[in-house]
């Protein structure tokens, strides 16, 4: 369904910012990562936008400073993608870095960044609704280059 106003920035089967105006308050909006053609959250949910803003940027600086190399943690050396997200998202604080917390429009799901060789890959899985029942509990996971990453964040704050 496309919706008057909305504008994705970056590539949709990649990575991409839609971001839907709120045309009665300017500090309300839909804002949502999209992951390999998939919209994380729910479709409808608006947010803050101040607080959705500050957050990307936050993620955009990470990204910058290398916060998510794999490289330095030697236990994911030869591990699986599924093995991998199990470490990050297990009960210890070791890996929290490399989860990606932006908002309420993406709290649905469990989502994690790792960085190798100038590649960003994003592993996510549907954790409770509203993600579509079907993704729930299902690994997915997207590679993309660290700069296009960062270039589509920039073009979006700059734009809204």
């Amino acid at each position: 369904m496309k919706y008057e106003n909305e504008k994705y920035y970056g590539k949709k089967k990649e990575f991409a910012i839609r971001y839907l105006k709120n045309n009665e308050n300017s500090k309300i909006a839909t804002c949502h990562l999209m992951l390999a053609d998939k919209i994380i959250g729910d479709i409808n949910e608006t947010c803050y936008l101040g607080t959705w803003k500050n957050s990307i940027e936050i993620l955009k600086t990470e990204i910058e400073n290398g916060n998510f190399k794999i490289d330095k943690y030697k236990v994911f050396k030869d591990k699986t993608d599924v093995e991998i997200f199990d470490l990050i998202w297990d009960d210890s604080q070791d890996y929290r870095t490399l989860q990606v917390t932006i908002d309420e429009t993406i709290d649905a799901y469990l989502i994690s960044l790792i960085e190798k060789d100038g590649m960003l890959k994003f592993l996510w899985k549907g954790w409770r609704e509203p993600c579509p029942e079907n993704q729930i509990g299902k690994l997915y996971t997207l590679e993309v280059e660290t700069e296009s990453v960062i270039k589509t964040i920039e073009n979006t704050l700059l734009e809204i």
